[in-house]
């Protein structure tokens, strides 16, 4: 949403150089498509790549004087850069590099390289509660069609400021979208289908199960990808294309895995195997994320009975809901 990445303090700076620091899913990368809106973008990933290629693509540029370039540095959160690489590179591009009429360049930092930074006076993406506060209103709003505007109208009276609730435990927009899914699936799974009545509302308790994944999810680091890696797809490398079925267990996993649709199977994992629904990449087929769980019990066979037992018992209880 457009409206995630405004009134933040920094949008009024229109200079050909722009650096963006801020934690992961703060909206660094969201900010910088806004940024190269309506320009050719020339995106890279890797500090080490940009600084390779530069004198290429600032040639492209010249070469093409009627476009306004955007050369894009967007460093992912998850990798691991070197302090030195990004502390060069910034020096290059604030101090060396004379950049043509019509070319810009955006950076983006994950927080850990905001002293580095600090000479640059980077925008920091740094959101407050009550900013995200904001958030969860017109994300309320759009899905109500102008109804609604807070949580605590979904929420049963012993629920205590569930819009600031949220906002804290979320710290981001990223977050804030991600709990906010968690808490969906909390809800749809804990509402009986033999419930004729109209209370639906959010309850304390699912407000209890969220704070608790809140807290594990914060007790995760995301892996680290050494920066001279080549770029590999997370699917080649977390799982591979098709598993050897070894046993009848794994088989009869596999196919009651396949009786599952894409959400329903994510939700599943949500519930039973968080670590594993972690390891889902963005683009990754139904196939390959089925294969994750397969790999799993391939190395933990003694879990897969376990396994089987979770996917029987999801697949009664959503018979039940229809």
């Amino acid at each position: 949403m457009k409206e995630c990445f405004v009134a933040l303090g920094g949008e009024s700076d229109h200079s050909n150089r722009r650096l963006i620091v801020g934690p992961a899913g703060s909206g660094k990368t969201a900010q910088l498509i806004m940024l190269a809106q309506g320009t050719t973008h020339l995106q890279y990933q890797s500090a080490v790549v940009l600084t390779a290629v530069w004198n290429d693509t600032i040639d492209t540029s010249i070469s093409s004087p009627d476009k306004t370039f955007s050369i894009v540095l967007d460093v992912d959160d998850s990798e691991h850069a070197e302090s030195s690489v990004i502390e060069q590179l910034l020096d290059q591009i604030y101090t060396l590099y004379v950049l043509p009429e019509k070319v810009n360049i955006y950076v983006a930092l994950p927080g850990e390289f905001l002293e580095i930074a600090e000479p640059y006076k980077p925008w920091k993406l740094q959101w407050k509660i009550t900013q995200l506060e904001a958030l969860i209103e017109l994300r309320v709003k759009w899905a109500t069609n102008g109804k609604f505007s807070k949580l605590a109208q979904f929420c049963d009276a012993d629920v205590v400021k569930p819009d600031n609730t949220l906002a804290s435990l979320a710290q981001t927009p990223r977050r804030l979208f991600e709990l906010g899914r968690y808490l969906f699936h909390v809800h749809t799974r804990t509402i009986s289908p033999l419930n004729k009545t109209n209370k639906t509302l959010l309850q304390a308790s699912e407000w209890e199960a969220l704070n608790a994944y809140a807290q594990f999810r914060s007790e995760r680091k995301p892996p680290s990808t050494p920066v001279s890696s080549p770029p590999v797809a997370p699917s080649v490398t977390e799982c591979p294309q098709s598993l050897p079925l070894a046993t009848s267990e794994l088989e009869s996993l596999n196919t009651l895995l396949k009786q599952l649709d894409d959400s329903e199977y994510e939700q599943l994992l949500m519930f039973k195997y968080p670590s594993i629904h972690d390891k889902i990449s963005r683009g990754m087929r139904h196939d390959e994320k089925i294969n994750l769980l397969l790999a799993y019990c391939t190395r933990n066979p003694e879990k897969t009975r376990e396994a089987i037992t979770h996917v029987e018992d999801y697949i009664k209880d959503e018979i039940l809901k229809r």
